[in-house]
């Protein structure tokens, strides 16, 4: 393949994007709406319900950001509305006030019952709901053991807390609210490692419990009926994680919650069959197959592999798992697995993110798909994570069309040009600015796409002149600063280098085989390469660009467009920068609240 051939080719497969790799595609986490290489996704979240993902809870910003990112992608290609979150059923439905309903009210619960990284993921998920109609926002459900006390009984002192209870019913309830207010009191001070008196709020809990048969009568003439049927819900989720409680740090803790989770999983796919949805668990529970390590600790099965066996959901369910760049990540994996990630990982820089398929018929390996890490350091200080500063209250814009004036160099081969105005005595050429306007405009991922005319500045005494357009786009690789985007690109520009003759009686090669022509026409056509960067201050905008152009016409000149026979031929190739400012048009407006909601 000759050089003109190749340059084609690499044009019409698009020259920005980021180009897969042995079925390997390339992420950018610095952007939530870049989804470029998620498009190896589509036919799995097309042909099923059921995406389950593999995370590991030690990396919570990056997790929060991949988390993020699959939801988002998943709800807005094949309409997943649906999120299994790792939480008991009551948590589930704080979760889906906040994320759903837009209801702060839930966060005191909330910062008891998660930690604040876990909390600032769902509130990721209540800003992709904003502006959204209701039938196509997000939902939680909530699908794992009821692991805390603390949550069904914060439910049960909600439901109570502004009642007068009976005589027979106040010292129960005023137990439950005084422990309820005592962890409340506790976590919100600063100073909780000071000395304080034993108190058991474990004990007030279970004791609780061990009571409300008893009183079961008197709950229910006193609540009414619809009160008293979420009051003996709410007991029902406490006796479960009493339950719980009794099996943590036991052999029988991880199977008894795989188990459940499968069942949930199960009864969820049954009970909304026109649903499709995505679940977040640990990659022990995720996988198709045993692990290693901590996973195999206790010889249980996983949950895809409980779903494999049910017949309402295999076959209609696929799983992803996030391998992060740490060694310590994977030390405890198959070799099968270590292979397969060096493989992935081999040649990927430190900062990439790599999705591709991890199944193999030949080896028995736990995820459908990947999602590596590149390795070498601390992935949290190699891939940013979208963190609240994305998250500034008031109105953002993003540019949509606009119009600028532009100045550069077009550095054409100077050298061969003077050759041949030199040998038909005309004056030498000069690299002097060129001059022109632009339109551009971004399109729904942030890539930049312009066309625009340019022109060389006139010089007196001078007989030779050029002018072209252009049409360039441009892939978004960079925006960790809302203000500036940059990323490299392509463009296809169409030039006339024109060599005026100022005596059309002389007797030069330019004329003397043909009636008084007035100008030498050297068409080019350039495919050019570039590297550019934009500023946006509110409405006006900077940007500069560099790049590298070819010529890949013919490269002869035209006289009274016939072509000239005794002139030589002319390279257009050209080393260019441009400097352009202008006006935002239009803009699309996203209004982004503050990360505390």
């Amino acid at each position: 393949m000759n050089l003109r051939s190749g340059l084609f080719a690499l044009l019409a497969a698009g020259v920005f994007p980021l180009l897969a790799q042995s079925g390997r595609q390339f992420l950018n986490l610095t952007d939530s709406r870049d989804f470029r290489g998620m498009q190896i996704l589509d036919s799995m979240l097309q042909s099923n319900r059921l995406m389950v993902m593999g995370i590991n809870r030690s990396y919570p910003e990056i997790t929060r950001t991949v988390s993020t990112k699959l939801v988002s992608y998943a709800k807005n290609k094949a309409g997943y509305r649906y999120f299994m979150a790792p939480v008991s059923s009551v948590c589930g439905e704080w979760l889906h006030r906040l994320v759903y309903l837009n209801d702060v009210s839930v966060l005191p619960n909330l910062s008891l019952a998660l930690n604040q990284q876990d909390i600032l993921f769902y509130k990721r998920l209540n800003t992709l709901n904003e502006g959204v109609p209701d039938s196509l926002k997000i939902r939680i459900i909530g699908i794992d053991a009821d692991n805390q006390l603390i949550v069904p009984a914060l439910a049960i002192y909600d439901l109570l807390k502004d009642k007068t209870p009976p005589d027979k019913l106040r010292i129960p309830i005023e137990a439950l609210q005084g422990a309820i207010r005592y962890q409340q009191i506790k976590n919100d001070t600063t100073d909780n490692d000071r000395e304080s008196p034993p108190f058991s709020i474990k004990n007030t809990y279970l004791e609780f419990a061990a009571g409300f048969d008893t009183l079961k009568e008197s709950y229910q003439n006193w609540l009414g009926d619809d009160e008293w049927f979420r009051m003996e819900s709410l007991m029902q989720s406490l006796k479960a994680a009493i339950r719980y409680d009794a099996l943590f740090n036991t052999a029988l803790e991880d199977p008894f919650r795989v188990q459940l989770v499968s069942q949930n999983i199960s009864r969820i796919f049954k009970t909304l069959p026109r649903e499709k949805f995505i679940c977040m668990m640990g990659r022990c529970f995720a996988s198709n197959t045993w692990l290693q390590g901590e996973c195999n600790l206790y010889n249980f099965s996983p949950v895809c592999s409980r779903l494999s066996e049910d017949s309402s959901i295999s076959g209609q369910f696929f799983n992803l798992g996030v391998y992060y760049n740490e060694p310590a990540d994977t030390e405890d994996e198959t070799k099968v697995v270590q292979n397969e990630l060096q493989k992935i990982r081999s040649g990927l820089p430190q900062s990439s993110v790599s999705l591709c398929h991890f199944n193999k018929p030949e080896k028995q390996l736990p995820f459908t798909f990947a999602l590596v890490m590149g390795g070498g350091s601390d992935s949290k200080s190699v891939i940013p994570d979208m963190d609240e500063t994305k998250m500034t209250s008031g109105a953002k814009y993003t540019p949509l069309f606009s119009i600028g004036a532009t100045t550069g160099i077009h550095a054409v081969d100077v050298f061969e040009l003077n050759s041949l105005m030199e040998a038909y005595g005309l004056p030498k050429v000069q690299i002097v600015p060129d001059y022109g306007i632009n339109l551009s405009g971004w399109d729904l991922d942030n890539n930049h796409y312009e066309i625009g005319f340019f022109q060389r500045a006139r010089i007196p005494g001078s007989v030779y002149h050029y002018w072209g357009t252009y049409f360039s786009g441009m892939t978004n690789l960079y925006s960790a600063k809302p203000w500036l985007k940059a990323g490299v690109g392509s463009a296809l520009s169409y030039q006339n280098h024109i060599v005026n003759n100022p005596n059309t009686l002389s007797d030069t090669v330019f004329i003397s085989r043909y009636t008084l022509p007035t100008a030498a026409v050297n068409p080019v056509m350039a495919m050019c390469l570039n590297v550019k960067g934009i500023i946006t201050l509110q409405r006006f905008f900077l940007s500069a660009e560099a790049g590298y152009g070819w010529d890949i016409s013919d490269r002869r000149w035209r006289v009274n467009n016939r072509f000239s026979g005794p002139m030589g031929k002319f390279r257009g190739n050209q080393i260019y920068v441009n400097l352009s400012m202008g006006w935002h048009l239009s803009r699309k407006k996203h209004v982004e609240r503050k990360a505390e909601l």
